[in-house]
């Protein structure tokens, strides 16, 4: 699925793969990150007629981490930012297609 998809199309893809945020990529690029609090903030009247484009965080406003960054400077970027999650995103993964949807892998630091 592309940027393009209605939210809900989008919807329905929550529902398939219960996954409840997704990177965006076209032409084998990052372009944004689409989650389903993102969905809820447009009343389900129009989802029919809104893009997940529309909607998404743009890539320029995402913060996320390479799998290979050391666990405790990623802890300290989150807390700088004020983050309790953070996308973890391998950059070879987004190559495989392009205008599709993907789903990642979120790093949330335990709580004690």
């Amino acid at each position: 699925m592309g940027r393009e998809i209605s939210l809900e199309d989008y919807a329905r893809e929550i529902l398939r793969t219960g996954r409840r945020a997704h990177l965006v990529v076209a032409h084998e690029q990052l372009v944004g990150l689409m989650t389903a609090e993102a969905l809820h903030s447009v009343p389900q009247q129009d989802w029919d007629v809104t893009s997940v484009q529309a909607v998404m965080l743009p890539k320029e406003k995402l913060h996320w981490a390479a799998p290979e960054e050391p666990a405790l400077s990623l802890l300290d970027r989150m807390r700088n930012v004020g983050m309790q999650q953070m996308p973890v995103i391998a950059v070879e993964a987004l190559s495989a297609s392009s205008h599709v949807i993907r789903s990642f892998t979120y790093c949330k630091p335990a709580v004690n």
